[in-house]
């Protein structure tokens, strides 16, 4: 079944949305005597998304039930992005960004070349790379004349086995992860004259 991008309606972002990450922590057995508590940290992190699309015209539900019968539920994947945030806060440019350098699989740091110069990637902004979506932490970051920015952190860490090759393409208009719908079915709650509000709630899906 190929992937789905997200369809093309006369009114394309929701009002609101739910973009955060699901971590994947066991927690430990609690001290009866101290309450202390030990938690293990797994790799496995993944996006999760919740939006409802209001007041929708006819043209727009009917488009999106048949992109949702397409999906066939939780079997089929598709592309998103945050809809809330296309774009970095920072004033790099969002053409031309490379990874300098490999970046392993568990990683959480990688320095990018073709940023220009003296531009900008903020705590909060987002960028994809290899079909991963990231989330910048930890401080603001500013490339040097040269274009590099060095040692931007991130999350979640570096998912893909073989990690990042040198030269990847750095996405930072609009980076879309790959999800899949958490129920087999998705409600639709259709009012006269036939407007409609048609909830979407999705789970990163690798």
């Amino acid at each position: 079944m190929p992937t789905l991008a997200w369809p093309t309606l006369a009114r394309g972002k929701p009002a609101e949305m739910s973009w955060r990450l699901l971590f994947n922590n066991q927690l430990g057995m609690e001290s009866p005597f101290s309450r202390s508590v030990q938690t293990l940290e797994q790799a496995g992190s993944r996006w999760a998304v919740h939006f409802v699309l209001l007041n929708r015209a006819e043209a727009d539900w009917r488009l999106l039930e048949a992109w949702l019968a397409q999906l066939r539920g939780m079997a089929g994947r598709f592309t998103l992005y945050d809809f809330s945030a296309p774009n970095p806060r920072g004033t790099i440019g969002t053409a031309g960004v490379t990874v300098n350098g490999a970046v392993a699989q568990g990683a959480a740091t990688a320095t990018f070349a073709g940023a220009g110069n003296a531009k900008t990637l903020l705590r909060g902004d987002k960028f994809g790379v290899a079909g991963e979506v990231k989330i910048v932490v930890g401080a603001d970051f500013t490339s040097d004349a040269a274009g590099a920015m060095a040692s931007v952190t991130f999350e979640p860490p570096v998912r893909a086995s073989a990690g990042w090759s040198s030269g990847a393409a750095v996405t930072l208009a609009s980076p879309t992860a790959t999800f899949m719908l958490t129920a087999d079915s998705v409600e639709k709650l259709v009012r006269v004259p036939k407007l409609a509000n048609v909830p979407i709630d999705a789970v990163e899906a690798y």
